[in-house]
């Protein structure tokens, strides 16, 4: 699927996703219990900090979730749809 050296990219921004994330909900709030993931917990809470309106993924998980409060949880062609 990837070359060596974009899965080295893929991991590396993902460290730094998750680290980004790890910062900005630390001094905000908890949620746990929404996923089976608790990353993925960690993501619709860095969401709600931010006050996102959506949250963008591929993870089928966080997919079925669907909406969190008043987050919106769609694929990247459901948002794109949002627009056409």
């Amino acid at each position: 699927m990837f070359k060596d050296s974009q899965e080295g990219e893929v991991n590396s921004s993902t460290d730094i996703i998750n680290e980004v994330v790890t910062d900005v909900i630390q001094d905000s709030l908890t949620i746990s219990g929404i996923c089976k993931d608790k990353d993925d917990d960690n993501i619709i809470a860095c969401a709600v900090a931010s006050n996102a309106d959506y949250i963008v993924t591929g993870d089928t998980e966080l997919l079925s979730v669907k909406k969190y409060k008043r987050i919106r949880i769609l694929s990247p062609r459901d948002f794109e749809l949002l627009f056409d």
